[in-house]
C-alpha cells in the first residue's frame, strides 16, 4: 500500500510538473511575441499549479501589471473616443476587473462621453442623449453609469408626461413612453389606457350570412376576428358571406386481405423412432449372429487345451491350442462390444417417443372496407368566390383472434363534422376580409401623419390608430423606432 501511494504521488507530481513547465513555456513565448495579456494568463496558470518554491506567482503579478500599463497607454482614453478606449481596455479588464487604474480610466472615459452626449433638456433631446449614453453602457459596465442613464430617462419621462394627450391614442403613447423611461406609476395607467384605446378605436363589423345546406351561426364566424375588430349586429361595416354546401357523399371500396396462421397441431409417426428401432434391430442381429460363433470358439479352445496336456511347449498341439484360445477370446471381446451397442440402442429407443406433433397452418381471408365521405361547397366572402371539397376517410374490418387480427371499428363522421369545417373555412376567410378592411383604414389614417415621427399629440394619436388597425400594438418601443430606427434608446 505504501509503495502504491508513493507511486501515485510521484505520478501526480510528474503531471503537475509537466503542466507547470508547459504554462511557463507558453508565458515566455507570449512575452517574446509581445502578447502581454497572454503572458499574464499563462504565468497565472503556472502560479496556480505551483505556488511554493518558484517565482511564477511573482512573474504573474509583474506580467499582469505590465499588461494593464500597456493597455492604458494604448487606449489613450484622455483623447475622448470612449468606444475605442473601452474596447482597447476590454482584455485588460477581463484579466483584472477590479484594478483601480483601469476603473479610473473607464470612469473617466465614461464621464467625458456623458459630457459630450449632453443632458435631456427637451423632447427633441431625449433620443440623441439617451441613445448616445446607452451606446457604451455595456462596455462601461459600471453601476454609477447605468444610474446616470436612468436619471436622464426619468427626466425624459417627466417631459413626455407634459405632452397634451387629449385623445386615447396620444394618451396611450405618452403613458407607454413614460413607463418605458422608468415611471413605474405610468405602467398601470398604460394598461388602463390600452383597454380604453382598443374600445374606442376597434371597428364594428357584421357578417351577413346566406348559407344553404348547413346552419352557420354568427358566433362561429366572429370568434377569429383581428384584435382591432369586433362583431356587432347591423354594424355599418358588414361583409356578405354566401355558401352552398352540398350533400354528404359516401363511397366504399373493398380490399381482400389474407393472413396465414397456426390453426392447430396433429400427431404423426416420429421418424426418429423408426431410425432408433432400426439401429436396435441391427445391434440385436449382430449379437445373435456372434453368440454361436463364441460358443463354437470356446469349445474349440477347451478341446485343444485337453489335447495339448502333457505335450511340449513348442509342440504342434500346444501351438494349435494357443491359437484356438486367442480366437475364442477375440470373439468374446467382440461379443461384449456388440452387447454394449445393443444396450445403447435399446436405451435410445426407449427414450424416443413413437409420435411427434406438427403445426397445421391455414389461410384466413377477410375484407377491409375503405370508406370515403366528401362534401363539396362553394363560398363567397366579401365577393371572393372559391370552391372546395372536404374529405374524411376511415377503414374497418372484423377481428379474427386466432390469426392475431384485431378488429378495426368504423369511425364515421356525421354531418356536423363537415358543417364545422365549412364554418372554420368561412371564419378564416371572414377574418381575412376584415383585416383587409382594417388595413385599408390604416393606410387612409396613416396618410394624415406621414413623414418623420414627431413629439406631438396629434401625430401620436394618428400613428397609434394606424398601427393598431394594422394589427400591431402601439407602444413606446415602436414609437422610438419610428423616431430613431436602430439607434432608438432602450426601455429601462
Amino acid at each position: 500500500m505504501r509503495a502504491a501511494a508513493i507511486a501515485l504521488a510521484a505520478m501526480t507530481a510528474t503531471g503537475c510538473a509537466t503542466a507547470f513547465d508547459q504554462a511557463l513555456r507558453r508565458a515566455e513565448a507570449a512575452g517574446e511575441a509581445g502578447d502581454r495579456i497572454g503572458a499574464a494568463i499563462a504565468y497565472r496558470e503556472a502560479c496556480a499549479l505551483r505556488r511554493d518554491g518558484t517565482d511564477a506567482c511573482a512573474r504573474a503579478e509583474q506580467a499582469t501589471r505590465a499588461a494593464i500599463d500597456e493597455a492604458l497607454a494604448q487606449a489613450r482614453c484622455e483623447e475622448g473616443d470612449a468606444p475605442s478606449c473601452l474596447e482597447k481596455l476590454r482584455a485588460a479588464r477581463d484579466l483584472s476587473p477590479e484594478d483601480l487604474a483601469l476603473l479610473a480610466a473607464v470612469d473617466g472615459a465614461a464621464d467625458r462621453h456623458t459630457t459630450q452626449c449632453g443632458e435631456v433638456d427637451g423632447l427633441e433631446s431625449i433620443v440623441p442623449v439617451l441613445g448616445c449614453m446607452e451606446r457604451i453602457e455595456r462596455q462601461v459596465d459600471r453601476r454609477w453609469y447605468s444610474t446616470r442613464i436612468a436619471d436622464e430617462a426619468r427626466t425624459a419621462a417627466g417631459l413626455v408626461a407634459q405632452i397634451s394627450s387629449d385623445s386615447p391614442g396620444a394618451a396611450l403613447v405618452v403613458a407607454s413612453l413614460a413607463s418605458c423611461f422608468g415611471d413605474s406609476a405610468a405602467a398601470t395607467r398604460e394598461r388602463e389606457l390600452r383597454l380604453a384605446f382598443a374600445a374606442k378605436t376597434s371597428v364594428a363589423v357584421w357578417p351577413r350570412i346566406k348559407v344553404s345546406g348547413a346552419h352557420i351561426r354568427d358566433a362561429d364566424l366572429c370568434a377569429g376576428l383581428p384584435a382591432a375588430a369586433f362583431c356587432e349586429p347591423h354594424a355599418e361595416t358588414s361583409i356578405e358571406i354566401q355558401a352552398d354546401v352540398g350533400p354528404t357523399r359516401h363511397r366504399v371500396d373493398l380490399e381482400t386481405r389474407a393472413v396465414r396462421y397456426a390453426a392447430g397441431e396433429i400427431s404423426v409417426p416420429n421418424p426418429a423412432y423408426a431410425a432408433a428401432e432400426a439401429r436396435r434391430q441391427q445391434a440385436l442381429w449382430a449379437v445373435q449372429e456372434l453368440e454361436p460363433r463364441v460358443v463354437v470358439g470356446q469349445a474349440r479352445c477347451d478341446a485343444a487345451r485337453r489335447d495339448s496336456v502333457g505335450t511340449d511347449f513348442d509342440s504342434p498341439a500346444r501351438r494349435f491350442s494357443d491359437r484356438a484360445c486367442d480366437e475364442s477370446r477375440a470373439l468374446e471381446s467382440l461379443l461384449s462390444d456388440r452387447r454394449f451397442e445393443l444396450r445403447k440402442a435399446e436405451s435410445d429407443l426407449s427414450s424416443t417417443p413413437t409420435t411427434s406433433t406438427e403445426t397445421v397452418y391455414a389461410d384466413h381471408r377477410y375484407v377491409v372496407e375503405r370508406h370515403l365521405w366528401s362534401v363539396d361547397f362553394d363560398a363567397s366572402v366579401g365577393g371572393r368566390w372559391w370552391s372546395e371539397t372536404l374529405r374524411r376517410e376511415d377503414s374497418t374490418h372484423p377481428a379474427f383472434p386466432p390469426a392475431g387480427v384485431a378488429g378495426d371499428p368504423l369511425d364515421a363522421p356525421d354531418r356536423t363534422t363537415f358543417v364545422a369545417e365549412v364554418a372554420d373555412r368561412l371564419r378564416d376567410a371572414f377574418a381575412n376580409a376584415v383585416q383587409r378592411e382594417l388595413s385599408a383604414r390604416a393606410a387612409e389614417r396613416r396618410r394624415a401623419c406621414e413623414g418623420a415621427a414627431r413629439w406631438e399629440s396629434e401625430w401620436m394619436s394618428c400613428w397609434a390608430e394606424a398601427t393598431f388597425l394594422r394589427g400591431r400594438s402601439p407602444d413606446a418601443r415602436l414609437f422610438l423606432r419610428e423616431l430613431a430606427g436602430a439607434d432608438a434608446p432602450r426601455c429601462r
